[in-house]
């Protein structure tokens, strides 16, 4: 569809181009300086159209960059979960009170540095 929009305009302007072109062997300055204008103003904006597409593909970089961020961090934090929870069943099963008590200051940890890295990764850019 971007680039749709950019062949219109170039489309555009060469109809423009034809239609207010002087006929062979006349010299109307007035049509050529309108031609001339029009011409102008459909390659700025061709031209601020391609500066548009172009930004809009960098937004969808970062959008899945961080996307991607967030889901490896989610796995990550649902992995590390998963292990200290067996470490907290294999402590009561054992009645291992310093086991259970390791695991629930591990579970803390584990969150605290989840919610850190999330905040991380959804803090939002400062343009430089």
């Amino acid at each position: 569809m971007k680039h749709f929009k950019i062949f219109m305009t170039v489309i555009l302007a060469g109809c423009l181009a034809l239609a207010f072109s002087a006929p062979a062997g006349a010299k109307n300055e007035k049509a050529k300086e309108m031609l001339k204008k029009e011409i102008e103003k459909a390659d700025k904006e061709s031209k601020k159209d391609a500066k548009e597409a172009k930004g809009d593909k960098k937004e969808d970089k970062k959008a899945d960059a961080k996307q991607a961020k967030l889901v490896k961090e989610n796995n990550k934090h649902a992995q590390r979960m998963a292990k200290i929870d067996r470490i907290t069943k294999l402590g009561a099963e054992k009645k291992d009170k310093d086991l259970t008590a390791k695991a629930i200051m591990l579970r803390q940890k584990e969150l605290t540095r989840h919610n850190k890295a999330l905040e991380r990764i959804n803090k939002p850019e400062e343009k430089k």
